[in-house]
């Protein structure tokens, strides 16, 4: 995943909280806490906005024993959906996942070391790579020694959740910090002064509700992930195959 936020805004939210340029231990610490903050607010929002990315991957079909004889590709999450025998009578698919989504842009493929056309290829539903014509794509193994696709996925966090990181990241940056205040929740449950002791409610309670305790950073938690899912969904079905889709590359 990449970083919710960067250096510059934090730094403006800091005001003269912010690290001086000179100051590397500083600086550092504020890089620790804008990665930090990224992670934690990747996860609890059920890991939905890793960041625009890239990847290349060789696509080849999940192989499964059938019976007491052949192995067959079956669909399963990781490379979509492949049909067929391979190596006995080939059916390779027109349309396969690469294993993250969503899907963004194809940079390119290769199949037998030769680029194939753009043309040739999109995206449905920001998860299928498609053929446009009339083949299919190749069995590794089978058909091709070589097949590999370059891609750029994933999916940039809503400006609210880049205004949490912001504000997050600087209060971890100011509780790291000797002298200045933060607004993180400190855990305590009694206090005693001159004589007199209290108990408060744990404020580390919110943990448990996949919070932070910080109102705003909250508020982008309970619209993105009200139901503290700890990743993104996902749903197979085989009535699912057949369904109308919508290209969305390019």
């Amino acid at each position: 995943m990449t970083n919710w936020t960067d250096v510059d805004s934090v730094k403006e939210y800091l005001g003269e909280d912010a690290p001086a340029d000179g100051d590397a231990e500083a600086q550092q610490n504020l890089e620790d806490a804008i990665a930090a903050a990224s992670e934690l607010l990747y996860s609890l929002s059920g890991r939905k906005f890793p960041g625009v990315l890239s990847a290349i991957v060789r696509p080849v079909p999940y192989l499964a024993q059938v019976g007491t004889g052949r192995r067959v590709p079956i669909p399963q999450s990781t490379w979509g959906l492949c049909w067929g025998y391979p190596h006995t009578r080939c059916e390779a698919p027109i349309f396969i996942g690469l294993g993250r989504s969503p899907l963004i842009s194809i940079e390119e493929i290769v199949i037998n070391d030769e680029a194939v056309d753009p043309i040739k290829y999109r995206i449905d539903d920001q998860k299928w790579l498609v053929r446009t014509d009339c083949c299919s794509w190749p069995m590794c193994g089978c058909t091709c020694d070589n097949f590999t696709v370059d891609f750029t996925w994933g999916e940039d966090p809503p400006q609210l959740g880049v205004q949490a990181a912001i504000m997050l990241a600087a209060e971890m940056y100011r509780g790291m910090t000797p002298g200045m205040n933060c607004k993180l929740p400190a855990r305590l449950t009694s206090i005693t002064r001159q004589g007199l002791s209290f108990a408060v409610i744990d404020p580390m309670d919110f943990m448990e509700k996949g919070l932070t305790g910080i109102y705003q950073i909250d508020m982008f938690l309970q619209a993105y992930n009200p139901g503290r899912q700890i990743r993104k969904p996902t749903v197979f079905s085989p009535d699912l195959i057949n369904t109308g889709r919508r290209q969305t590359w390019p």
